[in-house]
């Protein structure tokens, strides 16, 4: 198990919690103890890491079983969040869903490069991800698309994303896209793996009913 480490930062931070296998996630906060750095989490948290704070899992804009822990930040006309999802197996990297949720109506293909530069590049195992190399997949929400990696045994793993527009699904109030990536190893199936991306976990925020809270909303305390 390792985090993705940028030499140039050098953060302190809390370890705030630890999974089955090792898996670590932290938040920048005012400590005197240094820990793998944010990485983990992609370049824009790295860059940006002064603006993420903890958030509440009952706050997450889907459902997500495995979550462990939610990190997220707004800033005009834009909100992320960046889900732990548990894993249980053996493979070097973190699981992960990114969402951003953003005003405006995204039009054309999904910008892949844009987001692969905001969540830190291609997640190991996988080495390379294009248009040309991604599955497509449909469900009630519309099309997704995924590229999977077999071990051979048991475990197998997905980087999988798509976009929601308004008339999918209730979005972040203020918003009216959703983009979404994941990273997720699991030991079973494929279609184990692509769960938390599918119509049945990623229709609904982790909130009561269609209410989803706001990523421009000020936050609680």
């Amino acid at each position: 198990m390792s985090f993705l480490v940028f030499p140039h930062l050098v953060l302190p931070l809390i370890p705030l919690i630890i999974r089955r296998g090792a898996l670590i996630f932290a938040l920048a906060l005012a400590a005197c103890t240094t820990a793998p750095s944010l990485g983990s989490f992609g370049a824009d948290v790295s860059r940006n890491s002064i603006q993420y704070s903890l958030g509440r899992l009952n706050q997450t804009w889907t459902t997500a079983p495995t979550a462990l822990v939610m990190i997220q930040r707004a800033q005009p006309g834009e909100g992320i969040q960046i889900i732990g999802l548990e894993n249980a197996t053996t493979l070097e990297g973190d699981n992960f869903l990114w969402l951003r949720a953003h005003g405006g109506r995204a039009s054309g293909r999904f910008d892949l490069e844009n987001t692969l530069q905001r969540v830190g590049g291609v997640p190991t195992p996988f080495r390379t991800l294009d248009n040309r190399n991604l599955r497509t997949g449909s469900d009630g929400l519309g099309d997704y698309f995924w590229q999977e990696w077999r071990s051979g045994a048991a475990t197998n793993c997905v980087i999988a994303l798509r976009r929601l527009e308004s008339g999918a699904r209730a979005l972040p109030r203020g918003t009216r896209s959703l983009e979404v990536f994941l990273r997720n190893c699991v030991d079973g199936p494929i279609e184990q793996a692509l769960a938390p991306i599918l119509a049945d976990q990623i229709s609904l925020g982790a909130a009561a009913g269609s209410r989803v809270v706001s990523p421009l909303a000020a936050p609680r305390p």
